[in-house]
C-alpha cells in the first residue's frame, strides 16, 4: 500500500510539474545585427570640348577624347582637358600627366603655367613625365580643368613649324582612393608610383 501511495504521489507531482511548467512564462529577449558589406569604387572620366581644325570650340557638340588641329604661328587653340570624378565615386586623389609635344614652340601662356594656375602641383615623375596632382581629395561630381588652351609662339617660322606636323599633346588622368592616405603624394607612391 505504501508503494501505491508513493507511486500515486509521484504521479500527482509529475502532473503538477507539467501543468505549472506549461503556465510559467520566462522573460526573454533576442537581437540580431546583420552587416551588409559593399565595395567602394573610384571612377573618373577625361574629356575635352570638340573643336574644329582651327582650334575653335564647336558649341553644342559635346565632349570628346581626341581633336585634330592645324598649326599656325602665333595662334591660340581651345583645348580644355577636364577630369570629372563620377557620381557615386568615393573621394579620391586625382593626378595627371601631360606629354606636350609642342612645349618647345609654345607661346607666352604655357600649358604648365596654366596647370599651376589651376591648382595642379608636381608630385613625381612617372614613365618620363611629370605627375601633377590636386592637393586635396576630390568628391563625386568634381570637374577639374587641367588647362584651357595652347598657343604656338609667333616667332616660329613656317619651316620650323613643319617639324611639329605629327606632334601630339597627350593628357592622362589617374585616381586613387583618398581613404587610408594622408596626402596625394602618399596615395601616388602607394599605387601608380610604386
Amino acid at each position: 500500500m505504501k508503494t501505491k501511495k508513493l507511486v500515486a504521489a509521484a504521479a500527482v507531482a509529475a502532473t503538477l510539474c507539467v501543468t505549472i511548467g506549461g503556465t510559467l512564462a520566462w522573460l526573454t529577449d533576442t537581437e540580431t545585427v546583420t552587416n551588409t558589406l559593399t565595395v567602394g569604387d573610384v571612377e573618373i572620366t577625361l574629356d575635352e570640348a570638340k573643336v574644329d581644325v582651327n582650334g575653335q570650340e564647336i558649341t553644342g557638340e559635346g565632349r570628346v577624347q581626341a581633336n585634330t588641329y592645324k598649326l599656325f604661328p602665333g595662334k591660340e587653340y581651345d583645348k580644355d582637358p577636364t577630369v570629372t570624378v563620377a557620381e557615386g565615386s568615393e573621394d579620391c586623389y586625382v593626378f595627371v600627366t601631360v606629354d606636350n609635344g609642342l612645349a618647345e614652340i609654345e607661346g607666352d601662356t604655357t600649358i604648365e603655367a596654366q596647370m599651376t594656375a589651376n591648382g595642379w602641383v608636381r608630385v613625381d615623375t612617372y614613365e618620363g613625365l611629370d605627375v601633377y596632382a590636386k592637393a586635396a581629395a576630390q568628391s563625386a561630381g568634381a570637374e577639374l580643368v587641367v588647362f584651357e588652351h595652347f598657343t604656338v609662339s609667333g616667332t616660329v617660322t613656317g619651316e620650323a613649324l613643319a617639324d611639329y606636323a605629327e606632334e601630339t599633346i597627350v593628357v592622362n588622368a589617374y585616381a586613387v582612393q583618398a581613404e587610408g592616405f594622408e596626402s596625394a603624394e602618399a596615395a601616388w607612391d602607394a599605387s601608380f608610383g610604386a
